[in-house]
């Protein structure tokens, strides 16, 4: 992976589930980009995933499967 890469799209409600320090660790950070009810959300996660696949020809490496 390069610098700016996305590792993986997901929603998450468990803000601890990735430790800052864990992120660091592995010289990753975490980008909220957006907030809203679970249904909105899972929504905008597939826009993203499918605009990443349109955009590279590829699933981000964190995404293993098209939901």
């Amino acid at each position: 992976m390069n610098t700016g890469d996305v590792w993986i799209y997901e929603q998450t409600v468990n803000e601890r589930r990735y430790s800052l320090n864990k992120l660091r660790n592995q010289n990753l950070v975490r980008v909220d980009i957006y907030q809203g009810n679970q249904m909105e959300i899972l929504i905008q996660e597939k826009i993203m995933i499918y605009g990443c696949v349109f955009e590279h020809g590829k699933l981000p490496p964190g995404n293993k499967i098209f939901r």
